[in-house]
């Protein structure tokens, strides 16, 4: 018996089709995912976390010496300039020995002067220990870490997020801070 294929059943025929493409491009999506999120939390988004979260850390940050500018201050010396400078390139120095190899050239810099001082300083004369890190997500282009800390015994909770360039190096890191639902 000869079967004729009629515009009904080539209307079925194309709607499996489709069906069986869309459920099973979703778990391809799916597989891919799980691939990009390992469960570990990447050994620079440790170390930098570490680092700048951990109060006091006087390997890689010290108030003094410093300058004060502005209307009523005095001018600062040429040889307090230069204690500043050296003090300066000194901090900068332990912070490259380390964290610097987990930073694309000049990214470091940007850290230290925009998010990489600021539980340092804000905490200054405190404690602040990191007591937990959890991993949210990660993908080959960044990286998001829940860190949980401990403030003269307060518990906080931030996430940093890590962007990372071709090669695996931080260009980028931020700081969100959860309780206030804000960049810091």
């Amino acid at each position: 018996m000869k079967k004729i294929i009629t515009s009904r059943n080539l209307s079925i025929l194309i709607l499996t089709l489709l069906v069986i493409t869309i459920a099973c491009s979703g778990c391809k999506k799916n597989e891919k995912t799980n691939e990009k999120s390992p469960e570990e939390i990447s050994e620079g988004a440790q170390a930098i976390i570490k680092a700048c979260m951990t109060v006091p850390n006087p390997d890689l940050y010290d108030r003094e010496p410093h300058l004060t500018i502005g209307l009523g201050t005095e001018v600062p010396s040429e040889e307090e300039k230069e204690e500043v400078r050296k003090a300066t390139e000194a901090r900068t120095a332990a912070w490259e020995k380390a964290v610097g190899k987990y930073f694309s050239p000049n990214s470091l810099n940007y850290f230290l002067s925009t998010t990489g001082y600021y539980y340092l300083d804000t905490y200054y004369g405190q404690t602040v220990e990191v007591t937990d890190m959890e991993l949210v997500e990660k993908d080959d282009d960044y990286e998001i870490v829940k860190v949980t800390i401990s403030i003269e015994e307060t518990e906080q909770e931030e996430k940093l997020k890590f962007r990372k360039n071709a090669d695996g190096s931080i260009w980028q890191v931020n700081i969100w801070s959860v309780e206030h639902d804000c960049y810091i």
